[in-house]
């Protein structure tokens, strides 16, 4: 199998972002109009393994650990989106429950939508870390991008995360 940078796929990984609503807790504030928001959400970033691959034969010699390193970055950046995902979440405020879940559908919608753009390939495409750093032939794009998705790593934790590219 082909890459649309005509090189042979050496390997593919697959991952979802999933929030799963009926586990994640609701809570209502009392005031002169009530207020629903989530107590916790529960974000999730599962492997497709079935729809992973990994060809090792069609690594050049010596290289293992840039292809693999390459590999990571989508993961890792579906693991900020999922995080920027947990955050929008935690902020959402309605007046019922009902609300407070579309409110839910319509933001998960929006960063599976850039999770998409930045880090996964749908078929006959290639996402912005794919095509800027040519599937992590350019190495000096591909440090590039590893600095940003670094950079990302070391401000999770705040409060307001949003994936910054």
């Amino acid at each position: 199998m082909m890459a649309l940078n005509r090189r042979p796929i050496v390997a593919r990984v697959s991952i979802s972002i999933v929030f799963y609503p009926g586990s994640s807790l609701v809570h209502m504030d009392p005031g002169i109009l009530p207020e629903f928001r989530f107590w916790d959400v529960l974000v999730g970033v599962e492997k497709n393994r079935g729809q992973m691959q990994y060809v090792p034969s069609r690594i050049p010699r010596g290289q293992e650990a840039h292809y693999l390193r390459h590999e990571q970055g989508h993961m890792d950046l579906m693991g900020l989106f999922a995080r920027e995902l947990e955050v929008r979440l935690k902020q959402l405020r309605a007046v019922d429950e009902a609300r407070l879940l579309r409110a839910a559908d319509t933001t998960v919608d929006e960063v599976v939508r850039s999770a998409r753009m930045y880090a996964i390939n749908p078929p006959h495409l290639d996402c912005l870390y794919d095509r800027e750093t040519n599937h992590g032939q350019s190495r000096q794009r591909q440090e590039r991008w590893n600095h940003r998705i670094a950079q990302n790593i070391a401000r999770w934790h705040e409060p307001n995360f949003r994936v910054g590219m």
